[in-house]
């Protein structure tokens, strides 16, 4: 039995000194393990950071040629707007210079005719007054025709005339 005591005491101390060596070995690995995956990643970040650079460039390129195509394409837009506009209003010029001729000679015939009217009217209004003068004429002899008290008492003695 006590070689059985020697060989487990030789196998626990073998296995302490593995267990040790097996530790420091896995440590050591983690460690490059990190140190790679770091270095990895770094390089990865670069990339992608250069990437995005060239990208970038590229966009910015692309960006002002689009800019200088839009400018052109703007400026034939605005020449031919403004060609038409001032052809049109040539036009127009000319068509209301017609008109404005034609509705002069318009308005100098109404203005004729509208004095006139305005001459018919006046005629209308001394007609009307001297009939509302006659009509008041005619009522006020009629109500001093009838008698001249103003009310039953007799205390009033008043007639149109001299309310008027």
């Amino acid at each position: 039995m006590s070689d059985m005591r020697v060989t487990a005491k030789e196998a626990k101390s073998y296995t302490e000194e593995n267990l040790i060596e097996t530790k420091d070995i896995v440590a050591a690995k983690g460690q490059s393990a990190a140190a790679y995956v770091g270095e990895k990643a770094t390089a990865a970040r670069d990339a992608v950071v250069q990437g995005g650079k060239v990208a970038a460039e590229y966009v910015a390129k692309v960006a002002v040629e689009v800019k200088e195509q839009a400018v052109v394409a703007g400026w034939v837009a605005t020449n031919y707007t403004v060609e038409k506009v001032a052809g049109a209003t040539k036009a127009v010029a000319g068509y209301t210079g017609e008109k404005a001729v034609a509705a002069g000679e318009t308005i100098a015939g109404a203005g004729k005719v509208v004095g006139e009217k305005m001459a018919a009217a006046k005629d209308a209004v001394v007609v009307s007054q001297e009939n509302v003068a006659r009509k008041k004429e005619e009522a006020v002899k009629e109500f001093e025709a009838k008698g001249s008290a103003f009310d039953d008492k007799g205390d009033r003695d008043e007639t149109i005339s001299s309310t008027t």
